[in-house]
């Protein structure tokens, strides 16, 4: 079976259009800590949080910014398979909506990672699960801490 997905493809080139931050930083996240492959992700701050005017992303993905800022999914991405992580500073006016956010957001990945989105659509084979006749033979799993999975884990 196939099925038509927008695919969301990144390519350099572009220039800044749109709502802007007031003031943005970007910057390559420090590398990760001994024995890990990469850093830590977080977002902090922006429209409808706590702190409105303030936006921070720590140890950010490209992806995952362009997952942010074009409000789509990692598997409608094509293109971006970097693992360079950034950490982003920006402040904006108090009154930004979500959609100003999002915008300025794509702005700035315009303008400091020279990126440019189109959208496409394009064919992939996918797979349906469907219960085979008989019904599903699945058992109920033993929680962890019961009688039964305590006897359970003993006898392995």
């Amino acid at each position: 079976m196939k099925l038509a997905i927008a695919f969301l493809a990144a390519c350099v080139t572009g220039a800044p259009a749109g709502a802007q931050f007031e003031v943005v930083s970007v910057k390559p996240s420090p590398p990760p800590a001994a024995g890990m492959a990469m850093s830590p992700f977080s977002f902090k701050g922006g429209p409808g949080t706590d702190s409105p005017t303030r936006y921070a992303a720590r140890g950010c993905l490209l992806r995952i910014l362009v997952q942010k800022a074009f409000d789509v999914e990692g598997y409608q991405i094509a293109g971006l398979d970097g693992r360079n992580q950034y950490d982003i500073e920006a402040t904006m006016a108090p009154a930004t909506t979500n959609q100003e956010f999002h915008e300025m957001l794509r702005s700035m990945l315009i303008e400091r990672f020279h990126l440019q989105a189109h959208r496409e659509t394009s064919e992939a084979t996918i797979f349906r699960l469907e219960v085979g006749k008989g019904g599903p033979k699945f058992q109920e799993t033993l929680r962890q801490g019961s009688d039964d999975f305590f006897e359970m884990a003993q006898g392995l």
